[in-house]
């Protein structure tokens, strides 16, 4: 061989495969919605994302709920009032 021994050549790829694992480790998943709780982490899954879209779901249902409380059903424009008609069809079916 030309100025490599076998030995070294293993050491050099073995040292490759580690550096390519240490640098591997720190790309997470991230979530497209630069918004989530979990964005960096490499534990976000498709049930976090479930999980924040119902809370969500719920927090804007809560905030409609509050605003007709306040200040009466007309208040709520078309939007709000589809959006609440929405949430209302999911949860009967």
């Amino acid at each position: 061989m030309s100025g490599f021994s076998l030995t070294s050549l293993m050491a050099l790829f073995v040292l490759g495969v580690f550096l390519f694992r240490l640098f591997r480790r720190n790309g997470s998943k991230v979530a497209p919605n630069k918004n989530r709780q979990y964005q960096n982490s490499r534990y976000y899954d498709i049930d976090d994302e479930y999980n924040e879209k119902r809370a969500n779901e719920r927090n804007e249902v809560n905030r409609l709920l509050e605003k007709i409380k306040q200040k009466g059903m007309q208040s709520l424009n078309a939007q709000e009032l589809q959006n609440l008609n929405q949430y209302s069809q999911k949860t009967r079916d």
